[in-house]
């Protein structure tokens, strides 16, 4: 099967694969990167999503299904091709960022927890040389947002009172609306400065770090639909085993420059 060539876009333009040094690069499948400054990568402005995934799966007959259709009491998650894909664990994904290295003929894979706070704007913050764990929630009161609390209405798909009113027990951002219960499809709210959307809320986001080296969980970032407050803040991390499915996980890729 023969795929279409990554492109480079330049200001308005495009320019040829190879000339390493445009504004953002968009691959076969659709998915735009953009730059990360301070790292060697571009990063996908939005995270995964179901109909990236399925073209992997369509072409690996062998991995686990159980992505195709979830529901959180009868409220479908990830409905739509346009939605993140998520009850993915940190080895799908890996296996994803491998299948569309070859696909592609470029280095995908995930981001590491440095270079997800570089995407978040809190990597020259963050002291260096330290574990996820030990960076875990320490820069208080900054969010992918800024530094008001309680979030703008509309900022993101967090957990609101629209989840509360169809799923028991979720925990919510009080006073918080933004009308949608689980996920919603990617790039729905504002990007941020470097043009990243959903770097708050959706879905949590698999990095490739281990939370702490002596454990064997990995780390992930953003929050979610359906996560407390305190997972808001950028410096924020939940870890787990790198089995671990379920419907509040996903991630994004990164692109690593030649």
């Amino acid at each position: 099967m023969k795929w279409a060539p990554l492109i480079l876009l330049v200001g308005l333009g495009m320019v040829a694969d190879g000339a390493w040094g445009g504004e953002a690069v968009v691959n076969s499948l659709g998915m735009k990167f953009v730059a990360v400054p301070g790292t060697k990568v571009w990063m996908c402005v939005h995270e995964t999503r179901k109909g990236d995934y399925a073209a992997y799966a369509k072409e690996s007959p062998k991995i686990d299904l159980s992505w195709e259709k979830i529901e959180a009491y009868g409220v479908p998650v990830s409905e739509g091709d346009d939605h993140p894909v998520v009850n993915v664990n940190w080895e799908d994904a890996v296996a994803f960022c491998e299948w569309l290295s070859q696909k592609e003929g470029k280095v995908y894979r995930l981001p590491t927890d440095w270079e997800w706070s570089y995407a978040v704007g809190i990597g020259t913050k963050e002291e260096k040389g330290l574990t996820p764990e030990q960076l875990d929630a320490k820069l208080k009161e900054i969010y992918p947002w800024g530094k008001t609390w309680p979030p703008p209405t509309g900022v993101a798909n967090l957990a609101d009172t629209a989840g509360a009113s169809k799923i028991p027990g979720l925990v919510v951002v009080p006073g918080y609306t933004d009308g949608i219960v689980t996920t919603a499809p990617v790039m729905s709210f504002k990007p941020n400065k470097l043009g990243l959307y959903d770097l708050s809320g959706n879905v949590w986001e698999w990095c490739e770090d281990w939370y702490n080296p002596l454990r064997r969980e990995r780390v992930l970032r953003g929050g979610s639909w359906g996560y407390d407050p305190l997972s808001l803040l950028s410096s924020d991390r939940l870890y787990h085993a790198p089995s671990t499915r379920d419907m509040y996980r996903g991630f994004r890729c990164v692109l690593v420059r030649p």
